[in-house]
């Protein structure tokens, strides 16, 4: 279903702009009026209750990481296939990142809080904006109007905010470079890895939650942030009764791998499909460490 979504922004392209305080005609003015002989086409603006005009389905995911605006402009030249970048204005850099997150498969540095252009789709996050450039078909010359295009909105937007605090409490040892993914809602979490039908941990908009792999295998390892420590025992508890059904908070599942988890303060860390219980314990025990 994960799969489905990316898909679905890939095609659609991504989104937005918007500037503290500024309308999305003012932010039209980000992008060049021309570059590499391309001239912008149709430029044109959306908000959180227009979204669906301009992107069905993936509609939501934006919304979940709180966007504000967006705007897109196409550019067309003669003897090219055409370009269309796209701006979002997020409710937080946290959030911009979290857009980020959910569909890169690696990351680099040097543009915006970082970038990742893969295929004909060159997306980053800088501050509280997360940049899409894509075209349908892509060669050298383009790839090299993506990065001056990418580099001169990157230059205009504000100075590029931290990423999510709880990325930090990861344990480090073992984990997969970018499969991070930060998030709010059930629903984003289920596209990456089905849970449960109903929300079983309690995730809303004032949790944090971030999702990672580690080797060996594709363990993850979820980290919620449930802000006071009677949140995240209330969604411990539910976790157990609905998910683990067994006291010792360890269980192994129906595909033959292991799922734990465990409460520490404000946190609630659980591992899925860990191929073994005393990897699961230690993932675990790891990441208990980093809370205290």
């Amino acid at each position: 279903m994960r799969l489905f979504l990316l898909i679905i922004i890939a095609g659609f392209c991504c989104i937005i702009i918007a500037c503290a305080g500024k309308s999305g005609n003012e932010m039209r003015t980000l992008f060049p009026r021309t570059i590499d002989n391309y001239v912008v086409g149709d430029t044109l603006s959306y908000d959180s209750e227009t979204i669906f005009d301009y992107i069905d389905g993936a509609g939501e995911v934006y919304l979940s990481y709180g966007l504000k605006k967006v705007t897109v402009a196409t550019y067309v030249r003669p003897d090219s296939p055409d370009m269309t970048a796209e701006i979002f204005e997020m409710g937080s850099p946290e959030d911009a990142y979290g857009v980020f997150s959910f569909s890169r498969e690696s990351e680099e540095s040097g543009i915006g809080g970082g970038f990742e252009f893969r295929g004909s789709l060159l997306k980053f996050w800088k501050g509280k904006y997360y940049i899409s450039i894509q075209s349908f078909e892509m060669n050298e010359d383009l790839k090299k109007t993506f990065h001056k295009l990418a580099n001169i909105i990157d230059s205009q937007l504000p100075v590029a905010g931290q990423k999510p605090a709880l990325l930090n409490l990861l344990p480090k040892e073992n984990l997969i470079p970018g499969s991070e993914i930060y998030f709010h809602l059930f629903p984003i979490l289920n596209n990456i890895y089905f849970v449960a039908e109903s929300n079983i941990l309690k995730l809303d908009k004032s949790t944090d939650a971030v999702l990672a792999r580690y080797q060996p295998g594709a363990v993850y390892l979820l980290l919620v942030d449930y802000k006071s420590s009677e949140r995240a025992d209330s969604a411990h508890a539910n976790f157990l009764l609905q998910y683990i059904k067994d006291p010792s908070g360890i269980v192994q599942t129906e595909n033959g791998k292991w799922t734990g988890c465990v409460r520490e303060g404000n946190y609630l860390t659980v591992v899925f499909d860990a191929p073994t219980e005393d990897e699961a314990q230690a993932i675990l025990d790891k990441t208990g460490t980093s809370l205290k």
